[in-house]
């Protein structure tokens, strides 16, 4: 390595600003890939929102750097199970739960790019249950799901506290 060169200072993507769109492809990609938004766009770019676009955005999820995803997200073990999912990206670890037999229900707010996630689910002939909600009063009944998830990796704006009080609310006795 050439000792005059330094290394740029490294970016830690802390989701207070995604740049001018934060529902451009490339933006949404690298969200779902847990890369920061300057990340670099590749010479191989498929055209966005198309199956083969989300199958490999997928792919690249669950492999190297994500590859101990669907150990912790248990995506095989929740068949017949209620899950409402908060912060869902463009849905692929929604997408998993579904194949696997979950019953997902997708909290969408205002920040969520949610026809990237019907198109998503759309392409690969997949159903899911997308429900607008604020997120510090959802409309769901107290003790509905089985499951509560929520992805930290895209930005909530609200008060944090108040959206883990209100996934309680909505979980049923012994949920995870």
């Amino acid at each position: 390595m050439d000792a005059d060169r330094t290394s740029p200072p490294l970016k830690i993507y802390t989701g207070e600003s995604l740049g001018p769109d934060p529902f451009d492809p490339h933006v949404l990609a690298t969200r779902e890939l847990m890369r920061c938004p300057e990340a670099l766009r590749t010479d191989r770019e498929l055209e966005p929102f198309t199956r083969s676009w989300f199958e490999e955005i997928e792919l690249k999820r669950y492999t190297r750097q994500g590859d101990w995803l669907p150990r912790l997200l248990e995506f095989s073990r929740h068949r017949d199970e209620s899950m409402v999912m908060i912060g869902p990206g463009i849905g692929t670890d929604a997408i998993q739960y579904e194949r696997h037999g979950t019953d997902v229900t997708v909290g969408v707010t205002d920040g969520d790019p949610a026809e990237a996630l019907r198109q998503n689910f759309s392409v690969r002939g997949r159903h899911v249950t997308a429900v607008h909600v604020d997120l510090d009063r959802m409309p769901f009944h107290s003790t509905s799901f089985d499951l509560a998830y929520i992805n930290g990796l895209h930005p909530l704006s609200t008060d944090l506290p108040a959206v883990i009080h209100e996934l309680f609310r909505v979980l049923k006795p012994g949920g995870k």
